[in-house]
């Protein structure tokens, strides 16, 4: 196989990972419990995988493309509980399209919200899956081309 032709099987792959449709988490620790507030064991289990496909057809916004979404709020109110949801999303934070997280407070509760835009990235930790993905295939294409 040619050096060319496995560079672009590496460059689809990575272009087609941005292609599909997105699949994020969906859950709620209050009715999905432990596994949905962890994260970290949410990979086996594909009950909580959903398909984000493209912009929610009520919503009239510049930004078309799906996100993933994770949400960590504290609900002052109730001794600081803590409610972890997870899902798909179709609003930028401050139009950026990039991973990132921010805190919103009242005085009642307060949210971290984190959006990120890899498969399944709103897992334990929000921006592992993407950013590995793409330093994987950015290392596999340089690799194969100075080999």
């Amino acid at each position: 196989m040619s050096l060319l032709s496995i560079t672009f099987l590496i460059l689809s792959t990575c272009v087609v990972s941005n292609v599909c449709d997105l699949l994020c988490f969906e859950c709620n620790s209050v009715y999905d419990g432990i596994a949905c507030e962890q994260g970290n064991n949410l990979n086996g289990l594909s009950d909580f995988t959903r398909p984000c496909v493209g912009r929610n057809a009520n919503y009239i916004e510049e930004y078309e493309k799906p996100l993933c979404r994770k949400v960590e709020q504290r609900i002052k109110t109730r001794n600081n509980m803590k409610i972890i949801k997870r899902s798909c999303g179709y609003e930028l934070y401050q139009k950026k399209d990039e991973d990132l997280c921010y805190t919103y407070r009242t005085e009642d509760h307060e949210e971290i919200v984190c959006q990120c835009f890899g498969n399944h990235c709103n897992g334990a930790d929000i921006k592992t899956s993407s950013f590995y993905w793409n330093v994987v295939c950015s290392l596999l294409v340089i690799f194969w081309y100075f080999k």
